[in-house]
């Protein structure tokens, strides 16, 4: 037996027998130190206990020599074997709950002995709280995750509902705005058609004011061709007859001159008819280029007449090299007779009647400019001296529409035309107008 000073040792006899008798024994004892300090490598208890419950051999140094009931453990134990077979291990029971070991242990049947290992469960204890926890908490969130998925599944086929019902509303105020876009649609049509027909009915009582104003223009200045055209019949017909004389006296050669000079007057007539015939023809609205210059010669030779019957100064300053606009000859040579005609009663109470017509190039604009002497233009009036049926004429002498169809016309081509009261007196307008450019005029 060992004791907690110093280890047990086990000890082999055997008789010694000679004829029969016993003469003495034999005995090998065996330290089992080698087997607790191998046994002292564990951290748990490790005994080693006879058939009686005496701890035979123990790494724990004070429980040699003990009997089971007398080791200080944290349980009473109860030695269990298990179908009493030597190679099945022996579990000694825990009857206090509160223990932290776990008893397990093996027979020795050849020595009669049982080892015991008491192992600590604490650590296993907390592994398996933890295992515990862990399931716990997987078990809540496999939970969260399944209730999750089948909110959202619920979410869906909701949502999926609400959709399908949004949907079927969606449908019918489709159709309802449908119904109501194809109401308004046919609506649509018929002011467009409406307003189609109007615009057409305005361009046609356009053109007819704008042809009823040109035609009251020439009527103004029928009595001073008239007189342009008498002067030079009685020139025609006093050259005629003194080259009858020349010619009855046998000088032809004296005759030759006052020939050629009704030839010229003749070519003057002419140019005026021709240019009297092309602006009271009806204007078209094609659109080309056209030389400004060749506009205010031939509207200045229809309005010289009356020029030199009011004795009004003309003063023009136009440039050396032509300047080409896209817009309508007979229309430009209406806005610039408008133009002058308007000066022309503007100085009709003016001492020393005078007018100026400049011709320029501003940027690619053409500008051109017709000023008078005369009283100038109201500051109340100004804003309405462009306004259809507006005039500052007496009853009788003016129906207001010149201004204005001068004014439709330079916009028609992209242009704009202002009035506006000069410093040194009387008025001014101006018209501005895109000139044209030259690769386009050279395509054409």
């Amino acid at each position: 037996e060992g004791s907690a000073s110093r280890p047990a040792s086990y000890v082999f006899a055997s008789p010694v027998r000679l004829e029969g008798q016993t003469v003495g024994v034999l005995a090998v004892m065996v330290s089992l130190a080698v087997v607790e300090q191998a046994w002292a490598l564990s951290k748990d208890p490790i005994i080693a206990i006879d058939s009686d419950g005496q701890i035979l051999v123990s790494n724990v140094a004070s429980w040699r020599g003990l009997s089971v009931s007398e080791v200080e453990t944290d349980a009473d134990l109860r030695l269990v074997i298990e179908d009493g077979s030597p190679s099945n291990f022996v579990q000694l029971a825990n009857r206090r709950p509160r223990s932290s070991r776990l008893e397990l242990g093996k027979p020795l049947t050849v020595l009669g002995w049982n080892v015991v290992i008491f192992a600590d469960t604490t650590e296993a204890r907390r592994q398996s709280a933890r295992a515990m926890v862990i399931a716990l908490l997987l078990c809540v969130i496999v939970g969260g995750v399944l209730w999750a998925m089948l909110n959202r599944r619920e979410e869906q086929v909701r949502r999926s509902r609400r959709n399908q019902a949004a949907s079927l509303r969606l449908e019918r105020r489709v159709r309802s705005r449908t119904t109501e876009l194809r109401r308004a649609n046919a609506q649509l049509e018929q002011e467009v058609r409406d307003r189609q027909q109007a615009e057409s009915d305005l361009r046609q009582a356009q053109a007819e004011l704008v042809q009823a104003a040109k035609l009251a223009t020439l009527g103004k200045m029928s009595a001073a061709l008239s007189h342009e055209y008498n002067q030079p019949l009685a020139a025609i017909k006093s050259d005629a007859e003194i080259a009858e004389m020349l010619i009855a006296r046998g000088t032809p050669g004296k005759a030759a001159a006052n020939l050629g000079r009704i030839g010229g007057m003749v070519d003057r007539m002419a140019e005026i008819a021709r240019t009297l015939k092309g602006f009271s023809r009806r204007a078209g609205t094609d659109i080309k280029p056209v030389s400004l210059r060749q506009v205010i010669d031939e509207a200045l030779l229809l309005l010289m007449p009356q020029i030199k019957q009011n004795g009004v100064e003309l003063k023009t300053s136009l440039p050396q090299d032509d300047i080409i606009v896209r817009g309508g000859k007979i229309r430009l040579e209406q806005v610039v007779m408008n133009l002058v005609s308007n000066a022309l009663d503007a100085v009709r109470s003016a001492s020393e009647p005078r007018i100026e017509l400049t011709l320029e190039r501003t940027g690619s604009h053409a500008v051109i400019t017709v000023s008078d002497n005369g009283g100038g233009i109201d500051a109340e009036v100004l804003p309405q001296i462009f306004d259809p049926f507006f005039t500052t004429k007496d009853v009788g002498l003016g129906l207001g529409l010149g201004l204005s169809i001068a004014y439709k016309i330079v916009h028609d081509f992209s242009g704009t035309l202002a009035a506006e009261n000069d410093e040194a007196g009387g008025a001014r307008f101006v018209m501005r107008i895109p000139m044209q450019d030259a690769q386009t005029l050279a395509a054409e």
